[in-house]
């Protein structure tokens, strides 16, 4: 008995080892196309590489911003600079509470904001969070925090990620690279805001789609709440102006109002805004 135990810990650390080479030499050598479960997306397409390496130089500040890129393209800080109020955006494409959480527990005691604006909507809340789980390991420290992420959603793409991300934290890599200020109609904006240079806009019909809250994702938003209530930091759930059209693509989206207004009239020093 004792000799089968160890032949298939043996087998289970040879096959571990070989796996682990296996995604580095893919990442490193292999094109996009070939490695579809295999996403690295440093920079990516929100700036997040160039957003976090400043939050880490802060120390405090006046409003932080959190939520999906309707939050770091909606909320100029150069608007509320002009009115001394210090400001950080901490969105990043995508984001939903599961990421918002982690990025909050890495830098809230650091920033130390007096008011927290989080933009909600529904379409976050339905997300499962693959896409901005793969642009934070992929653009931030990989740490014991991050695996709990990445065992929280349970995908093959984000424990190659993961690996991989380890890897290049280890070699250096990550350290050497210099994203650009700008990609295509997006400029970088200094604490965290991005403008889109795009002057035309069309407002397309959306066909209706579900937008269903996940139990995964309400129980991170909680999370946020209880740890923003505990440092009696004044919040704000607001959802971002948008279109009547988009507004009622997703079928829950009243519901979805209505909801975050019944949960901010229970909680002390919150407030919804849409």
């Amino acid at each position: 008995m004792k000799k089968y135990l160890a032949n298939l810990f043996g087998y289970f650390l040879f096959t571990s080892l070989f796996y682990i080479i296996f995604i580095i030499i893919s990442g490193l050598f292999l094109p996009g196309f070939a490695r579809k479960n295999l996403i690295y997306t440093l920079g990516g397409n929100g700036f997040l590489h160039t957003r976090l390496r400043e939050v880490k130089e802060l120390d405090s500040i006046d409003l932080l911003i959190l939520g999906s890129s309707r939050a770091y393209r909606g909320f100029d800080v150069r608007l509320f600079d002009s009115i001394n109020i210090k400001t950080f955006n901490l969105g990043s494409s995508n984001q939903t509470p599961i990421q918002t959480y982690l990025l909050l527990e890495r830098y809230i005691n650091n920033l130390h904001p007096k008011i927290i604006i989080f933009e909600v909507n529904p379409d976050i809340f339905s997300n499962e969070g693959i896409e901005s789980t793969i642009d934070v390991l992929s653009n931030d420290k990989i740490d014991l925090k991050a695996l709990r992420m990445v065992l929280d959603i349970n995908n093959i793409k984000l424990y190659n990620t993961f690996i991989y991300s380890v890897f290049l934290d280890i070699t250096g890599y990550k350290k050497e690279y210099i994203e650009p200020s700008s990609s295509g109609f997006d400029e970088y904006i200094a604490n965290g805001y991005v403008k889109s240079n795009i002057t035309v806009f069309e407002d397309k019909k959306m066909s209706p789609y579900s937008c269903d809250l996940l139990d995964d994702q309400f129980h991170s938003f909680q999370k946020i709440l209880l740890l923003i209530k505990s440092m009696k930091i004044k919040l704000f759930l607001i959802q971002s102006p948008i279109t009547t059209k988009t507004y009622h693509g997703c079928a829950q989206n009243k519901l979805f109002d209505l909801n975050m207004k019944n949960l901010a009239l229970t909680l002390i020093l919150i407030r919804y805004y849409h």
